[in-house]
């Protein structure tokens, strides 16, 4: 073989080693495609799944229902017995409105610990409410039962006033003795801490 066929010959291999070069990153950008698509679909359909064991009532927005006026926010709950309250009854006392679902491992983390503040709270000037977002209301009835958990538990009986925002469970809202919601607390929650209850107290002076 002379120079000329030799370079020539070289030419070739690394053109071929330069395409398949190509060749497999593009295959590997594809396969990383394709992973991220599947991942980002499991993702989504597993938040549907979620979303799916919230009633209507929990999700949706009416103006019709629940308005915040003056007098408070108004938002109708039934207990496991069907009886009805609304949470404007509430103004004038310091409202702990927990939302949760039995199904939701933060939630039942933070149990224990709303126990003990339902348990230690001056109840004369606190209220404690905890509004089960399960589809089927037999399920939180049933895990509170099991627990021995003694704290006033409602499912919504109406669409859920637009002041909360409900995008995660578990989420706490801090409601002061005028009826507008003081406090956030998002996701789980220490409800013996100091921080927290101090700030229940400052609202109660």
């Amino acid at each position: 073989m002379d120079l000329s066929a030799f370079l020539n010959f070289r030419k070739i291999v690394i053109t071929q080693l330069n395409f398949k070069s190509i060749e497999m990153k593009t295959n590997k950008y594809i396969l990383l495609a394709i992973v991220l698509v599947s991942v980002l679909g499991f993702a989504f359909m597993f938040n549907v799944d979620k979303g799916e064991r919230l009633t209507t009532a929990q999700i949706d927005t009416n103006p019709e229902y629940n308005l915040s006026t003056s007098e408070g926010i108004s938002f109708l709950l039934k207990d496991a017995k069907g009886n009805e309250i609304n949470l404007d009854e509430y103004k004038g006392k310091t409202v702990v409105l927990n939302f949760w679902a039995s199904w939701c491992p933060p939630c039942i983390a933070e149990m224990p610990s709303i126990r003990s503040f339902y348990q230690n709270m001056n109840s004369e000037k606190v209220e404690l409410i905890l509004v089960a977002l399960d589809r089927d209301f037999n399920k939180p009835k049933a895990f509170m039962e099991k627990n021995g958990y003694d704290m006033p538990y409602y499912q919504p009986a109406a669409e859920l006033p637009r002041e909360f925002n409900v995008r995660g469970i578990p989420i706490t809202y801090i409601i002061d003795p005028q009826g507008e919601i003081a406090i956030t607390h998002s996701g789980m929650t220490d409800f013996t801490s100091s921080e927290f209850m101090e700030s229940i107290e400052k609202l109660n002076l």
